[in-house]
């Protein structure tokens, strides 16, 4: 008998030619304490064969868009979800696609869902849960959750690191 389950890896990161020149023009080769390496749509199919997983949906996780100035950051943005979704047609039975918004900046934010949503037809947004010290509940981005409301879409939320966490983190290593 033949299972038509599939296999669906939700927290599928990618790290396209384009977001990692952009992080590398601010001096930023490291994300998580590890190097940025080169990626390339094979090695997740390789990686995914050998897990037998049928579907990656794919996604930018921390830094995301935070470490650049609010019109870097909307380029950046539509430059990656325009990359996945030219994946997504090149491999349309492999990937899905979680659109990187500009996130804190909101009108910003506002322009990339509507495109990424309506125009390229990515099946989602990924957030992190704070950017900064805001976290997703802040009243300023009550807006931007209207907006994923009105559009029924699916969000993937990342965990991230707040500023104060991350100094805590550079004393204790210090310390060490």
């Amino acid at each position: 008998m033949v299972s038509s389950n599939k296999i669906i890896d939700i927290h599928h990161h990618i790290i396209p030619k384009v977001y990692k020149n952009a992080l590398k023009e601010l001096g930023i080769t490291t994300a998580g304490g590890f190097p940025i390496k080169n990626w390339e749509p094979q090695d997740s199919l390789e990686m995914m064969d050998e897990l037998d997983i049928d579907v990656g949906v794919t996604s930018i996780s921390e830094p995301a868009t935070l470490p650049f100035k609010k019109a870097k950051a909307a380029k950046v943005a539509r430059q990656v979800n325009e990359y996945q979704a030219q994946l997504k047609r090149d491999y349309p039975n492999r990937f899905k696609s979680f659109a990187l918004l500009p996130m804190p900046h909101v009108k910003e934010t506002l322009k990339e869902i509507d495109y990424a949503l309506n125009v390229l037809h990515l099946d989602g947004v990924g957030l992190l849960s704070n950017y900064g010290d805001d976290f997703l509940g802040n009243d300023k981005f009550d807006i931007v959750m209207q907006a994923l409301e009105q559009h029924h879409a699916n969000v993937f939320i990342h965990p991230s690191s707040t500023s104060k966490n991350l100094k805590r983190q550079n004393i204790f290593l210090q310390i060490l």
